[in-house]
């Protein structure tokens, strides 16, 4: 399962990850965050990279993901020993991403 939204009270999204290659993850993360950033009823995104099975991208996935945050300057925890990141959406600001798509 790629999204879970569990219930309307939690007001967290879940994206899972950790199936993906690294490359494959950073655009699923972009879409995502261009996609529910600003919402006021979603607060956090819970973006799980790593799972306790072995992880064959050896971190890379987890770095990346990491560094697109850093390069948006955007604010992260991380829960889990690492294996989730938990960014707060509803405080980012949609048209300041650099990959969201522009109005023409």
């Amino acid at each position: 399962m790629i999204i879970d939204c569990r219930n309307e009270t939690q007001e967290e999204m879940s994206l899972d990850l950790h199936d993906f290659d690294a490359k494959e993850a950073i655009r699923l993360l972009k879409f995502h965050l261009a996609s529910v950033s600003g919402i006021p009823v979603i607060r956090y995104l819970k973006v799980i990279v790593e799972s306790n099975a072995t992880d064959i991208t050896k971190g890379a996935r987890k770095r990346l993901v990491r560094k697109l945050l850093e390069r948006q300057s955007i604010k992260w925890t991380e829960e889990g020993n690492g294996e989730t990141i938990l960014i707060r959406v509803d405080e980012i600001d949609p048209k300041k991403l650099s990959f969201a798509r522009k109005p023409q």
